[in-house]
């Protein structure tokens, strides 16, 4: 079929054919263009992470080695990740692709020092210089599906670690949760007496996960009141050879042995005496026994111990308003308790409210992962913001052996007074 069709002051035959065939053209170009405009997808997920490993800070050149990572969680301390790279100056490209259902997810990395974290091209952590151990956090929404994920590091010297992961944003608080140092730590086999001298049977016998108590004036249950009752545990520990730091504080008398040797004989009444000793340790298994007793009012009995190696000291950057307002920080116990530092509080030591706090003691109880702490900021005597309380559900602050941690609440004459509390 035809049809007559004006083209100027001429009369045109057109089929319906042509018609039929532009339509077509026009259909499958729109299509072509569609595909174009659509955002570039990752491909199927990944079981690993590619890992390329590079002698040099800046990724430059060709890897040195190629190798597959189940999990971006390493510590080198102060070695390297192979013998062919060396301990400083090293960098490494990770990269997979992960399937995700469609939301929010926070992103984290642990690290020392640098760091940059790409999600399908997109860097949303960029931190590529040197530091002491930290953690970054970035929260990205994502559609259902494979994404590509890069993980770049760099190590400048001394230690050398990275810990990347993710989880859902929740779109309220989770439940409160329970934290514990790591349960290597645990065994302690506690035998508790009615008397102050250990004598006799044992009233009860129970296992331990740590000597870190704090029973105030309510005693450690099982019949026995807040006063006049002793304790034994006892543990065996595969110790590298080295030398340790064994840190005992107690209410009142504490004794502590190694095999047969004693380190630290406190055996009197006394007001919560701290002891420190350091001791030459052979590789191997070693039996460790404490002998507690409380006379009265508060009871408690601490015990823990690292290496001298490391330096179990962190540092804090928090930020208050210059006048009116102070912070208080506490550091989790492995009993799951918050331990206030300082009652006082700690004021600005800036003109604009910033104030740094250096050598917090962190237990090497919790080892590299760092020790949770909590900070809260105070303005005319009321609360007004909390970061770090775990036992809440809010994000941890990890302080870890030589690190840093910051709060991210702003700072400075100009801040609006107001209440920011959840």
């Amino acid at each position: 079929m035809t049809y007559k069709m004006l083209a100027g002051n001429k009369e045109v035959m057109v089929s319906t054919v042509s018609f039929v065939k532009v339509r077509q053209i026009g259909a499958m170009l729109l299509a072509t263009f569609a595909l174009l405009l659509q955002p570039a997808q990752a491909g199927a997920a990944d079981a690993t992470w590619r890992g390329e490993y590079f002698a040099g800070t800046d990724l430059s050149g060709g890897p040195v080695f190629v190798r597959s990572d189940a999990n971006l969680n390493f510590n080198w301390g102060w070695g390297s990740p192979a013998g062919s790279l060396p301990a400083d100056r090293f960098s490494v490209r990770w990269t997979r692709s992960v399937d995700f259902a469609a939301g929010a997810y926070r992103f984290s990395v642990s690290v020392d020092d640098g760091v940059r974290l790409y999600v399908d091209g997109r860097v949303i952590i960029d931190q590529w210089r040197v530091t002491a151990p930290i953690t970054y956090s970035a929260t990205v929404d994502l559609a259902a599906g494979a994404h590509r994920l890069t993980v770049e590091y760099f190590e400048q010297t001394e230690r050398a670690q990275i810990r990347m992961w993710w989880e859902k944003a929740a779109a309220a608080p989770p439940p409160a949760v329970t934290w514990r140092p790591p349960a290597a730590q645990g065994g302690w086999r506690g035998k508790y007496f009615n008397n102050r001298n250990l004598s006799g049977n044992p009233a009860f016998e129970r296992d331990d996960a740590f000597v870190y108590f704090n029973w105030g004036d309510a005693g450690p249950g099982g019949g026995l009141g807040g006063a006049n009752f002793s304790v034994r545990w006892s543990r065996a520990v595969d110790f590298a050879g080295g030398t340790y730091r064994f840190r005992a504080t107690a209410d009142d008398g504490l004794r502590v042995r190694i095999d047969s040797t004693v380190i630290i004989d406190e055996w009197r009444e006394n007001s919560s005496q701290t002891d420190v000793v350091e001791r030459e340790i052979a590789g191997g298994r070693h039996e460790i026994v404490v002998e507690y007793f409380q006379a009265g009012g508060n009871a408690h009995a601490q015990l823990e111990w690292g290496s001298t190696k490391v330096d179990w000291l962190g540092n804090l950057e928090t930020c208050m308003w210059p006048e009116k307002s102070w912070v208080k920080v506490y550091r989790l116990a492995p009993n799951s308790t918050w331990e206030d530092i300082d009652p006082a509080g700690f004021g600005p030591l800036s003109p604009n409210g910033e104030r740094w706090l250096f050598g917090l003691h962190i237990s090497p109880l919790y080892g590299w992962d760092g020790q949770p702490h909590k900070v809260e900021l105070w303005e005319d005597g009321q609360l007004v913001r909390v970061e770090g309380d775990v036992l809440a559900g809010q994000p941890p602050m990890l302080l870890q052996p030589g690190g840093t941690i910051r709060t991210t609440w702003p700072c400075g004459a100009s801040t609006p007074r107001k209440r920011i509390m959840n």
